[in-house]
């Protein structure tokens, strides 16, 4: 069991990454065990459901083929009878006998539509028809089979929980402990202790959290949904036609006919919604220390003399800068040069409390983690340190999938639900541990620790606002948006009432509607006229809807219905938290939600 982590990447590469996999496949098992599922008879019905499966598929197909002959038997069998009917009717209308080769033509036409029809009704319809009937009846088995199969794995698919992936990774890591949910007193730690801004998660609209602490101080692991406004260039045209007179090869004038396309663009505010992950950490080491960095592109280089070079050049401006004597903006090198040029915190504030912090220990595991291309991401973060918080913004969480919904390891096949389990769980702690990983080679900050970072359970456990947001956007942003939202919607929460373990709470869902606008821009044509050229544009303008949700505690408590739609009239949507407390924790805490208008 490991303790303390302070050579991350070695430590992943020692010890981390087989010990997870082997608690991982470990819990698995366990669950199968608990659950009582018999592999064995699981293994059977999977069978009999793929043998059910490529049986219906081939009838189905089969199916398909007689049915189109089918119908093109029985188009060729109306040609026919068509081909017939045409000379009949020709040779009525004419009133005179059919000639000889007229007679062959209607005879032969006569016996191939008869013998298409025989085809049809005698062989193929029956045939498609009994082919429906096999069909059928292999649907029906193969949904009794299925239902058996999901029947046999339901114990099991039971137990799959939220906070699984957490548990596995505590006991893979213990310094790592999960929050059962982001709770109001984690939030008011980071604020009150650690100096939070309200304007970083109250700016954003928070997709999903993951909570807890490391080594005693709190972190979060935030999915969000930010706005921003950029500009949009919007296009446009118009038409324009004059004649000129021109002389011609005749040496004569002669109007000709001239025309031109004027184009003209205009640039318009415009809103754009992006996803954004990141993590905070609280930690009361170097408390007035700050400090900023981004990716290096020297970082994930081949070692070779050319980089040999760009690195020494880099030093070189470093060690310009730290002989400027600046008191504002105090700057000096670090003795490991490769620290300085690849983390490049070149804003520091407080040089004795970054060398207080960026050990020679922590310098040489830095710079080992922003090498690797192997086993983590490398040096794909930004990091700020703004006195005792701390964000990391990691760029493999943009893609990776973090959600541990349940519902994506129930199966009704063991080996699929074990292999889906495996593979999650080992991905979403890969991603969780090398997002600390830059955090983990300080070793200050798991020595370091303060009286408010120890949390306070029993009196803070209720949902924070972000884990409200996280609930009402699982749900969908369509349950709450304006019916005159053109865009997406940030979702906010506040907290409206409590009632012993329930909350209703406000969610606002703020968008833009969209307005179709027209400018006119002046362009010169060729005719030496200004023409008023038409580019229409979009505007953008604020709507909000609020909506209240209603929280309900582990028990199901709620405020008395009647009681609820005095408070607030209008549909209400129900939100039911099912935590545990002494549980280890979720990354996407979801529940299930019901509207009743």
């Amino acid at each position: 069991m490991v303790e303390d982590v302070y050579e991350p990447l070695d430590l992943w590469r020692r010890e981390l990454r087989d010990a997870h996999r082997k608690n991982v496949a470990e819990r698995f098992e366990a669950l199968v065990a608990e659950s009582g599922v018999d592999e064995k008879e699981n293994k059977r019905l999977v069978a009999e459901v793929r043998r059910l499966e490529k049986e219906l598929e081939r009838e189905k197909s089969r199916l398909s083929s007689r049915t189109l002959l089918r119908n093109l038997v029985l188009a060729l069998a109306i040609l026919a009878a068509g081909v017939v009917a045409v000379f009949v009717a020709t040779a009525v209308r004419g009133g005179r006998a059919p000639n000889a080769e007229s007679a062959w033509t209607m005879l032969g036409g006569s016996l191939v539509s008869a013998a298409f029809f025989g085809l049809f009704g005698k062989v193929l319809r029956p045939a498609v028809k009994a082919l429906r009937e096999s069909v059928a009846r292999l649907g029906s088995a193969l949904d009794a089979a299925e239902a058996a199969a999901w029947e046999q794995m339901e114990p099991l698919n039971r137990l799959f929980d939220w906070g699984l992936p957490a548990e596995i990774a505590h006991r893979t890591l213990p310094r790592i402990e999960f929050d059962p949910l982001f709770t109001a007193g984690r939030l008011r730690d980071l604020r009150e202790t650690f100096g939070l801004d309200d304007e970083l998660l109250g700016s954003r609209s928070v997709l999903g959290t993951a909570s807890g602490e490391i080594s005693g101080n709190p972190f979060v692991l935030a999915d969000t949904l930010a706005m921003r406004w950029t500009t949009k260039t919007y296009h446009g045209s118009l038409s324009i036609s004059w004649s000129e007179l021109e002389r011609g090869a005749d040496g004569k004038l002669h109007r000709v006919p001239k025309s031109e396309t004027l184009r003209a663009s205009v640039e318009k505010p415009c809103p754009v919604f992006e996803n954004e992950r990141f993590l905070l950490y609280g930690n009361p080491a170097a408390p007035d220390l700050r400090f900023s960095r981004l990716p290096s592109p020297l970082s994930g280089r081949e070692d070779s003399r050319s980089l040999r070079r760009e690195m020494e050049a880099e030093v070189r401006r470093l060690e310009k800068r730290a002989r400027k004597l600046d008191p504002e903006h105090p700057f000096t090198l670090m003795a490991n040069r490769d620290f300085d040029v690849l983390f490049h915190a070149v804003d520091r504030d407080n040089p004795v409390q970054f060398r207080l912090l960026f050990t020679p220990l922590a310098q040489e595991q830095t710079v080992k983690l922003l090498r690797d291309r192997s086993l983590g991401w490398g040096d794909d973060f930004a990091f700020r340190k703004d006195r005792m918080l701390n964000r990391v913004d990691p760029a493999h969480l943009r893609e990776a999938e973090l959600d541990t919904r349940p519902e994506q390891f129930r199966s009704l096949e063991l080996a699929e639900s074990r292999r889906r389990f495996n593979e999650f769980c080992n991905d979403w702690f890969r991603h969780l541990y090398f997002s600390l990983a830059p955090l983990l080679c300080i070793p200050l900050y798991q020595q370091t620790r303060t009286h408010e970072t120890i949390y306070r359970k029993a009196a803070d456990r209720a949902p924070s606002a972000p884990e409200h947001e996280s609930i009402a956007n699982y749900h969908g942003e369509e349950a709450f948006r304006h019916p005159d939202c053109a865009t997406r919607s940030l979702l906010k929460a506040a907290l409206r009432h409590q009632d012993g373990g329930a909350q209703v709470v406000e969610i606002t869902a703020h968008g833009f509607r969209a307005e179709e606008r027209v400018d006119y821009v002046e362009k010169r044509g060729g005719d030496g006229f200004l023409h008023d050229v038409p580019v229409e544009w979009t505007e953008y303008l604020p709507v909000e809807r609020t909506s209240p949700l209603r929280v309900l505690d582990a028990e199901g408590r709620s405020l008395p219905r009647h009681e609820a739609e005095a408070n607030a009239p209008g549909p209400w949507r129900d939100a039911l938290l099912r935590w545990n407390p002494a549980g280890a924790g979720v990354w996407f805490h979801r529940a299930t939600v019901s509207r009743r208008d």
